[in-house]
């Protein structure tokens, strides 16, 4: 496989990742207020 693509994979998976985790995580320590 072409190395950028597999370290364009990676990137894609941590941004994945981090919003899955950290978003609900952030929006609950950090509520906005509307």
């Amino acid at each position: 496989m072409n190395p950028q693509l597999i370290s364009t994979l990676q990137f894609t998976g941590i941004i994945t990742v981090f919003c899955m985790i950290y978003a609900p995580l952030l929006s609950w320590i950090l509520p906005t207020h509307g």
